[in-house]
């Protein structure tokens, strides 16, 4: 973890430099801040003052004076309003513009009280603005999540802009998803510094579905990044090579003590994964860098004391050495003596202590092996765990419905009429049908997923599961004389794994039955919109909100209940498909739950 905080470090340093060296050419070009200044000074005309403000305040941003840059845009900004209240309104857009440059200044800066204040002042100028209004929504995002990584706030206040962002892109202003982008990898950034890789992945997950259409060259390689870092932090290190291979492609030009690390992590990778040709190759090409960047700094260090030392006093110091020196040149032969002994014990301390560090790594490689292998074994006793949850919570309740109807025809056969008694032989026929083929559906999944709990991500049409879901709980419906009415287009397909999907499906329309009171109907529907696709179940009857789901998944209620590993099964499934969860009120009573996935998946 240490050193993936150090690459991080270093690409920070390297994007330091880039600004550094920009800032350089403006210093050395045309641009003369006492010219613009004495301009500023002898100047009466309000727009030539407010284009010379401009230029000083982009000056001293390129040359990273962030505090002197922010008082010429904020005087830009008071004479941009003065402008305003004359009648004068082509400036409007550009204070909403200059203010969202304090904003983004104050967030470079680590000061998210400044950046929140000037945003929340901004908010009147960017509503008409598109692209200042997505901006908007960023910023407010960047300012909290600079509070919650204080610890000053929680990071749900940095959310709800998160939210209204992806909203506002996906209904007005399609041009908006890198800003959602850059906010994917500033809550990764947030989530990998409290030390939840999990929930950093979430988000780095979210910014890969979005950078083949919207992504530039700086995006996509800062999401490579991104990624590689989370893989390393999570010692996925299988997953984290492809990525790390892609971020060589760019690093060494952002940086070069950033590339010899990356060097360095690759080669760590390949020895943990146990290719240690690969390994061995990336660590030939560390080494030599490592000591050609070693060498240059210990140069330019000795070139830099050289350069302190060069006066006369010093020069003085050095005539004084030689000549005690020259004085002490007759205890050159004792002196070489001692030497030679001590060469002589350095040299069997050494081999001593090498022969025990060499002890200490075959123990320690011995015991890294066998956590490894106590990991493996606790990962696949949770996945079996999870397993026959999920098949004794979905099949437990059908099969006690089955169980009542052929009790109710063994106990008492004479409460029924000929026609009901085939009516309900016809419908046990049909759910065992169902229920038959559901079981040996679990199991032939069950026995792919019994080293991992992994996903099969492919085309699958919703129809199908859907009926597959309601015959199998058409016994718990009909008790309740509950009919589904189901307007899903049999062509609809969403780019899925139809088992997970199933499960969340089936615990859906199992809690939508409890929760619904007899003689009622069951809402199944699609809706599309850009960028996402949601599967709709309504239901009337009692209300579930999303704080109380929320609060269902947090709470320890027994797991065989709907409040338990129903919906705990509901919440991790839709994680692992990349779906949300989210449930709504409809009218009066009843609840919507929607199942959404992103569209760029499809």
């Amino acid at each position: 973890m240490k050193q993936q905080c150090i690459n991080c470090v270093w690409l920070a340093t390297a994007l330091l430099i880039c600004a550094t060296i920009s800032a350089q050419s403006i210093t050395n070009g045309d641009t003369n801040p006492h010219l613009l200044q004495k301009t500023l000074k002898n100047t009466t005309n309000p727009k030539e003052k407010l284009k010379t403000l401009y230029a000083l305040g982009k000056y001293y941003q390129t040359a990273d004076i962030q505090d002197t840059a922010i008082s010429y845009k904020l005087e830009a900004v008071a004479l941009q309003k003065q402008l305003i209240a004359k009648g004068d309104t082509t400036n409007y857009n550009e204070v909403g513009n200059t203010l969202m440059g304090i904003v983004r200044a104050y967030l470079g800066m680590g000061l998210p009280e400044q950046a929140k204040q000037y945003a929340e002042e901004a908010m009147p100028y960017v509503q008409n603005n598109k692209n200042l209004k997505t901006l908007y929504y960023k910023n407010m995002a960047d300012a909290l999540r600079q509070y919650a990584q204080a610890g000053a706030k929680s990071i749900s206040e940095a959310k709800i802009y998160y939210d209204s962002l992806t909203n506002f892109c996906a209904t007005k202003n399609n041009k908006g998803w890198q800003k959602r982008i850059a906010l994917d990898l500033s809550f990764t950034d947030y989530y990998l510094s409290i030390n939840k890789p999990d929930s950093a992945f979430n988000y780095i997950k979210a910014a890969q579905l979005l950078a083949p259409n919207y992504a530039d060259t700086t995006l996509n390689a800062q999401i490579t990044y991104m990624a590689a870092t989370i893989y390393l932090t999570k010692k996925e290190y299988s997953a984290a090579i492809p990525y790390l291979l892609e971020a060589e492609k760019f690093a060494l030009a952002w940086d070069a003590n950033l590339y010899v690390n990356l060097l360095r992590n690759i080669g760590d990778v390949y020895a943990e994964t146990g290719n240690y040709a690969l390994a061995c190759n990336y660590y030939k090409k560390y080494v030599p860098l490592r000591d050609t960047l070693y060498v240059k700094a210990t140069e330019k260090s000795f070139a830099e004391a050289e350069a302190k030392f060069q006066n006369k006093d010093k020069q003085q110091q050095i005539q004084n050495k030689n000549l005690q020196l020259k004085v002490g040149r007759d205890k050159i032969g004792a002196l070489l003596a001692g030497i030679v002994v001590l060469i002589v014990v350095a040299t069997a301390l050494f081999f001593t202590i090498k022969n025990k560090k060499k002890a200490a790594k075959i123990l320690n490689e011995k015991n890294s092996e066998l956590a490894k292998l106590n990991e493996a074994l606790n990962h696949a006793n949770q996945t079996k765990a999870k397993l026959f949850g999920i098949i004794g919570h979905d099949l437990r309740s059908p099969i006690s419905h089955v169980y009542q109807f052929l009790k109710l025809q063994q106990v008492n056969p004479e409460l029924l009429t000929p026609e009901q008694k085939d009516a309900l032989s016809n419908k046990i026929q049909t759910a065992t049908g169902s229920l038959l083929e559901t079981m040996e559906d679990l199991l032939l999944w069950s026995k792919t997923q019994m080293n991992e709990f992994s996903t099969t991500i492919k085309p699958t049409l919703i129809a199908p599961v859907i009926d597959t879901c309601t015959n199998l709980l058409q016994l718990n419906s009909d008790a309740k004389n509950i009919t589904y009415y189901n307007t899903v287009p049999e062509n609809s397909i969403i780019n899925t794994d139809c088992y997970f999907l199933q499960t969340i499906l089936r615990n859906l329309l199992q809690n939508a039955i409890k929760a619904s009171p007899n003689n009622s109907e069951i809402k199944i529907s699609i809706t599309e919109s850009t960028p996402t696709i949601s599967i709709n179940i309504t239901n009337k009857g009692e209300t579930l909100l999303q704080k109380d789901y929320e609060k269902m998944l947090q709470s320890a209620h027994d797991i065989n209940s709907l409040n338990g590993l129903g919906l705990r099964l509901t919440d991790e499934l839709s994680k692992k498909i990349g779906a949300i969860i989210q449930f709504q009120v409809t009218g009066n009573s009843g609840t919507h739950v929607k199942i959404i996935f992103v569209k760029d998946v499809i």
